[in-house]
């Protein structure tokens, strides 16, 4: 063991992780950024209800959904909270998905190449688009750079 990292609760999620940061979340409402060299932890966020699902991070934006359906957009570098959370209508147990990006490098999680469709004037200032599923399985789409979630299956 190089080196290990304690929190409010079990660590459920998958750690999204790339080199370091390694990011984690726990039933205890926390996600870590933790240095993947050393298991120094660089910063800590309390969400408001607790996290299984692991998070997705879109360029320098990492997002978390508790088991409530708060969506969380952090600063990656920092943790601090990009706003105020959306709230959906149910909890999340799945780590979001990112589906397309216009920021810049994407560390962990998984990737996927398709993007929703959207009028010239919205992809000027979209940014990165996440897909969240919500346990009983309705779909929405997160826009990280407006903070904007949409339902796309009900």
């Amino acid at each position: 063991e190089k080196w290990s990292v304690s929190g409010k609760n079990w660590f459920w999620g998958p750690p999204t992780v790339d080199g370091t940061p390694v990011y984690a979340t726990n039933l205890g409402g926390e996600v870590k950024a933790i240095n993947g060299t050393n298991g120094d932890v660089l910063w800590t966020f309390k969400a408001d209800e607790s996290l299984r699902a692991g998070v997705v991070v879109a360029g320098d934006v990492v997002v978390a959904v508790d088991n409530a359906g708060h969506v969380y957009r952090l600063s990656a570098d920092k943790g601090e909270s990009l706003g105020q959370p959306n709230a959906l209508e149910e909890g999340v147990y799945a780590t979001p998905l990112l589906l397309s990006g216009g920021q810049g490098v994407r560390r962990g999680g998984p990737t996927a190449s398709a993007r929703p469709s959207a009028s010239p004037a919205a992809s000027e200032e979209a940014g990165d688009t996440v897909l969240i599923a919500t346990k009983s399985g309705h779909l929405w789409t997160l826009d990280v750079t407006l903070g904007r979630t949409t339902e796309v299956v009900d």
